[in-house]
C-alpha cells in the first residue's frame, strides 16, 4: 500500500458531485471504499476508479442504517487497515420548498438521513481513532432550496459542532462543507 495513500470511506456515492469527488480522490492515489444503493452505478464507478489506478471496494446498501453500514465498515478496514476520512454523501434534493408543502414522507426521509449519519459515525469512528488526520466531512447544500433542506442543514451542523468538541482531544476533525450539486470538484 502507498504510504501516503489515505483511506476514504464514502457513504452513498450516488450523487454526481460525490461521484466526481471520488474520481478526484482516486487520481490522488487514495484508497476508496463506498456504499451505493444502485448496483449498476456502483459497478460503473468501481470500473472508473480502478481505471484511474485507484484501489477501491464497494458494498450495495439499500439503506444507510446500522445493519447495512457495519459490514461495509468492516470490509473497508479489512481491505485497507484503517479509515482516515469519512464522507457522508447521503443528502438528496427532495424538491419541497415550503414547510406546509412537506409530505410526511419527505420529512421522514430527512430525519432518517440524520439517523443514518449517526449510525455511520457509530460504526466508523472507532476505526478512525489513531489513524493519521482522521476527518469526518459532512457536505451540506450551500443554497438550501426549501424547508426540509434548511432543517437538515441545521441539524447536521449542530451534530458536527457537537462531534468536533467531543472528538477534538482524540485528534478527529469534524466539519461541514458547503457544496452545490453541480460542483465537479466538490470539497476534496
Amino acid at each position: 500500500m502507498n504510504s501516503t495513500a489515505k483511506t476514504v470511506f464514502i457513504i452513498s456515492a450516488n450523487s454526481p458531485s460525490v461521484r466526481e469527488g471520488a474520481l478526484s480522490l482516486a487520481k490522488g492515489g487514495n484508497n476508496l471504499y463506498f456504499t451505493s444503493d444502485s448496483r449498476d452505478e456502483a459497478e460503473k464507478l468501481q470500473r472508473e476508479l480502478v481505471g484511474l489506478g485507484g484501489k477501491c471496494g464497494c458494498r450495495i446498501c439499500e439503506e444507510e442504517n446500522l445493519a447495512s453500514i457495519a459490514p461495509a465498515v468492516i470490509d473497508c478496514v479489512e481491505m485497507f487497515g484503517e479509515i482516515n476520512t469519512l464522507i457522508f454523501g447521503g443528502w438528496k434534493d427532495c424538491g419541497s420548498k415550503l414547510f406546509l408543502d412537506l409530505s410526511i414522507e419527505v420529512f421522514a426521509f430527512y430525519c432518517s438521513l440524520i439517523s443514518d449519519f449517526y449510525a455511520c459515525c457509530k460504526c466508523a469512528l472507532p476505526y478512525m481513532l489513531g489513524a493519521e488526520n482522521p476527518t469526518v466531512i459532512i457536505p451540506l447544500p450551500s443554497e438550501p432550496c426549501g424547508a426540509a433542506q434548511e432543517m437538515y442543514n441545521g441539524a447536521m451542523g449542530a451534530m458536527a459542532e457537537n462531534m468536533a468538541r467531543e472528538f477534538c482531544n482524540c485528534g478527529v476533525i469534524v466539519k461541514t462543507v458547503p457544496f452545490s450539486p453541480d460542483q465537479a470538484e466538490l470539497f476534496f
